[in-house]
């Protein structure tokens, strides 16, 4: 802990933030993973493309709209 008595208290501000993001990262990950195994979801239940809302992907336009001007 020597070491800190070198830093300013801008420098111990910003180890302690980092730290505290640290800190949250860390609890967030373990929120989530605790909460999918008490789902009892799996990771390959997830995966897939979901189409976008009100966008019709079975009609084509004509290439000759979508030229440039």
């Amino acid at each position: 802990m020597a070491f800190l008595q070198n830093l300013s208290d801008d420098q111990i501000a910003i180890l302690g933030c980092c730290g505290a993001l640290a800190v949250s990262f860390g609890l967030m990950m373990v929120s989530y993973h605790f909460g999918r195994i008490v789902r009892g979801e799996h990771a390959t239940e997830r995966v897939g493309n979901a189409p976008a809302a009100g966008v019709d992907h079975t009609v084509g336009e004509p290439q000759e709209r979508r030229r440039a001007a």
